[in-house]
Order: C-alpha cells, then sequence, then structure tokens
C-alpha cells in the first residue's frame, strides 16, 4: 500500500512539473530584497525630435553597486515603416561600472513613427542579466 502511495505522489508531481508557467520572481541578495532582475536596479529611455528633424535619443542603466562589475548597452533609432521596425542608426558602449548612460543623434525623414531601443547587458563579473527596453514613440 504505502509502494502505491509513493507511486502516484510521483507521478502527480512529474505531471504537474511538465505544465507550462510563466516564473516571475524576486531576490535577496546582500540581505536587500531585489524584484525581478538579480542585477539591474533601473533603467531610463528617452527620445525627442527636433523641429527639424534630428533625433536625440538617451538611455541609461543603473545596477547595483555592491554586485554589478559591468555594463553594455546597444541603442537602436528605430523606424516604423512598412509594419515593421527598422534600425536607422545605432550606438555602443561599454563600461567597468554600476551605472552607464548613453546618447546619440541621426537626423531622421518626415511622416514616420521613431522609437529608441535599449539592449542592456548588466553583469556580476561571471553571469550576465540581459534587459530590452523601448522608449515612448514620437512621430516626426
Amino acid at each position: 500500500m504505502k509502494l502505491r502511495r509513493m507511486k502516484s505522489i510521483l507521478v502527480i508531481c512529474l505531471l504537474i512539473s511538465m505544465l507550462p508557467m510563466k516564473v516571475t520572481y524576486a531576490s535577496e541578495i546582500s540581505g536587500v530584497f531585489r524584484p525581478m532582475t538579480e542585477y539591474t536596479m533601473s533603467t531610463y529611455q528617452s527620445l525627442n525630435i527636433s523641429s527639424s528633424g534630428l533625433a536625440s535619443g538617451s538611455v541609461k542603466v543603473n545596477g547595483y553597486p555592491d554586485i554589478v562589475k559591468s555594463i553594455s548597452i546597444y541603442m537602436y533609432l528605430e523606424q516604423y515603416v512598412n509594419n515593421s521596425w527598422q534600425t536607422v542608426s545605432s550606438w555602443s558602449d561599454s563600461a567597468s561600472s554600476y551605472t552607464l548612460t548613453l546618447s546619440g543623434s541621426a537626423q531622421v525623414s518626415s511622416g514616420y513613427k521613431y522609437r529608441i531601443k535599449a539592449s542592456y547587458y548588466v553583469s556580476n563579473g561571471t553571469l550576465t542579466e540581459h534587459l530590452t527596453k523601448y522608449s515612448e514613440e514620437k512621430t516626426y
């Protein structure tokens, strides 16, 4: 009887482990509660387009000072054309720091929507966390 019960429990556990699940998590590192990301504290993405069509993008990432050893940022100026986003300019930078800001400018054509896409790579020296964030869309 005990063996049958044990087999039943094992089968139930196996079935539950096979269910699709979306996992979100929080962690406690160095005694500080950090929701959703292990190394990234905050990000910022902005896009401004002047009346003459100069698009200026700026992105920033802040990691946890006690954990983060290096950061890389890839920033893309994207244009919405033919029902999809296309990259029209890009910039990148890296630093051995827990915070990094990147800015760039490019001339854009009128009659389109634009946005900034930022890919952040935040590392503790061993593992790297990747986040992709977007600015608000602007029409010029």
